[in-house]
């Protein structure tokens, strides 16, 4: 969010309508990495276990519970593959575009 902040106070500094054509490039690669970024943080942060997001829900749950979801690491792989198949995904698209377009302006 911080590098974000600074690509757009240099944006409005660099890019004036009739100098810096070749930065425009840089910045819009800039934004890709930027898009990109947060897409996978958001995504790393689903709680299906081989995921991080898992590992954070085992920490807040009592450990009897947090036992279920350390049980879940072996068929981890396949619970990822079925929430992307059956594209439960896109309820975590929501959040991930709205970040995006805020991050844009």
């Amino acid at each position: 969010i911080i590098f974000r902040i600074i690509l757009n106070i240099f944006s409005l500094q660099l890019l004036n309508p009739n100098e810096g054509h070749f930065i425009k490039p840089i910045f819009s690669l800039f934004d890709t990495m930027i898009s990109l970024n947060v897409a996978l943080a958001f995504f790393n942060l689903i709680p299906i276990p081989p995921l991080d997001g898992s590992k954070i829900l085992a920490g807040l749950l009592p450990a009897k519970y947090s036992e279920y979801i350390y049980k879940l690491e072996d068929m981890g792989f396949f619970l990822l593959l079925i929430f992307l198949a059956t594209g439960i995904y896109r309820i975590i698209a929501i959040p991930i575009v709205f970040v995006i377009e805020l991050l844009k302006y």
